[in-house]
């Protein structure tokens, strides 16, 4: 049996092979061996005797180090791997930019950091004959990641190693059967979408509440409607806000995490507070503590078939052999909402037509090459190896990185024959769910400002006092504008903030 961790539940892992990597770094280096002539010898490999150290999420180097060893082989580079959980990395990263202190040769950036990474100078921008390069085939990198989260103010940084979208997913078989078909409807009234699944918040509470309590899997024990990231310090922040996107994003306002004319958040408007109220309200059709669930724990419980419908990143979880859900699984946009706020006029409006939002939530974790690597050559041949179009399709496929080229999203073909093997139902609306993400004109792009990690804490503490009845939802998030608007002026005003927020929507 194939027992490959996805790529996301190496988050609950890391913190392990962060301790060996930091243990080596702390082990002084054995004395060299005797060698012989012969071993002194020149090999002809153009990096021989080049070590680049590494730094990023662990499932990034170290489960994918069976498509990268012939390569080192060849070239003759040694890796020295640094692994880190979730906020761990960004956390060590952010140390590293504010002291300007070489942390690695290659670095995993994710898209949120990449202001404060790109714009502190920190790393290099991508070398022309690299944007040149056959290989790389840049044209058929999506226009969303190639023009804006590898982009940072008219220049590539970032080399597209992986795509990061927030879409639904539901169990079809469940919406298949006629006898849950005909209660459903006798309950609610409308008909459930074995297709599209829930398509506002409104039905997702519908299915969520009427798959709770009751063994639809079959192991003698109740299941539940849904599972969501709520946990502080891991996942939180992005759970929360696709559960707002719908509510929050005006589909003529560019502006959703703060208004773009004044810098002001408006992390505590209505919409906000509707979706963190209704979040919590939620909680009971969702599996007990819920409220503590990162996205690991959401992947255990979607795999084990105890949750009808979950929202996150991967499709390729439900794909593996780990998964009871391989095959049962159908993904689509994020739900909407026929309710939208107008922060400009500051009311509500209801809409004949559903306002969705999708949501890039995070980006994508992107290869940059350090500034001050000493071996820049060998950085960004193996960044270019770990990243061109013949390898990133490899990896993609076989379930190590998110879509992030137009080849990965176009044909359902390698994703029914490949590794992962997909059923043909799940990889077509896998395919439709993640081109209907990126190309959506409401479309969400995730905080990607100085100081983002700040943003971050703020929203999640705010979230997790809500949950935990320590603050009303409106209480924690007024308290979290208050600290964003604390957070603007310490980074130089809304002014300064604003230009940098603006350039990313291209406002």
């Amino acid at each position: 049996m194939n027992t490959r961790m996805s790529r996301r539940d190496f988050l609950r892992f890391s913190g392990g092979a962060a301790g060996m990597a930091l243990l080596a770094a702390c082990t002084p280096p054995a004395p060299p061996a005797e060698s012989s002539a012969a071993s002194q010898a020149p090999t002809g490999k153009i990096f021989e005797g080049q070590t680049l150290t590494v730094a990023g999420m662990s499932w990034m180097w170290d489960a994918t180090k069976p498509m990268y060893e012939e390569f080192l082989a060849e070239t003759g580079i040694k890796l020295e791997v640094a692994a880190f959980g979730q906020q761990e990395i960004e956390d060590k990263l952010m140390q590293a930019v504010a002291t300007d202190t070489y942390l690695a040769d290659l670095i995993a950036v994710l898209s949120n950091d990449s202001a404060d990474v790109w714009g502190s100078g920190f790393c290099a921008p991508v070398p022309q004959e690299i944007l040149d390069d056959p290989e790389m085939v840049w044209d058929d990198v999506l226009p969303i990641y190639r023009e804006k989260v590898l982009d940072y103010q008219g220049q590539i940084f970032g080399m597209p190693f992986d795509g990061d979208t927030h879409h639904l997913m539901f169990l079809h078989t469940l919406l298949d059967d006629p006898d849950n078909q005909s209660k459903f409807k006798a309950k609610y009234g409308y008909d459930l979408d074995p297709d599209r699944g829930p398509k506002t918040w409104v039905e997702h509470r519908n299915y969520a509440e009427f798959f709770t309590g009751w063994d639809w899997n079959g192991d003698g024990e109740p299941d539940y409607g849904f599972a969501h990231m709520m946990k502080r310090g891991d996942t939180a922040f992005w759970g929360f806000v696709s559960r707002s996107c719908a509510y929050a994003k005006h589909p003529d306002d560019p502006g959703f995490f703060f208004d773009v004319d004044t810098g002001a958040p408006r992390i505590n408007t209505p919409a906000f507070v509707r979706a963190l109220t209704e979040w919590k309200e939620e909680l009971q059709w969702g599996p007990p503590g819920m409220a503590s669930y990162g996205w690991g724990e959401v992947i255990q419980a979607s795999q084990a078939l105890k949750v009808a419908m979950n929202i996150g990143w991967d499709g390729t979880v439900m794909a593996t052999e780990a998964s009871q859900g391989k095959g049962k699984a159908s993904f689509s946009v994020l739900p909407g909402s026929n309710d939208v706020y107008n922060a400009k006029s500051g009311a509500w409006e209801t809409h004949d037509q559903i306002n969705y939002a999708p949501y890039l939530a995070a980006g994508g974790w992107q290869i940059s090459v350090a500034a001050k690597s000493q071996s820049p050559d060998a950085a960004w041949a193996l960044s270019k190896h770990f990243t061109n179009k013949e390898w990133g399709n490899r990896f993609c496929f076989e379930g190590y990185r998110n879509p992030i080229r137009v080849s990965e999203v176009t044909d359902i073909k390698p994703w029914v024959e490949g590794k992962l093997k997909f059923g043909e139902r799940s990889a077509t609306t896998y395919v439709r769910a993640l081109n209907e993400t990126m190309s959506h004109p409401n479309l969400v792009l995730d905080l990607r400002v100085p100081g983002w990690t700040q943003y971050r804490d703020a929203v999640e503490l705010a979230v997790s006092r809500a949950l935990a009845d320590e603050a009303s939802p409106e209480q924690s998030l007024n308290d979290c504008a208050d600290a964003w608007t604390q957070i603007t002026d310490r980074l130089g005003g809304p002014e300064k903030q604003m230009e940098q927020y603006k350039d990313f929507l291209g406002v």
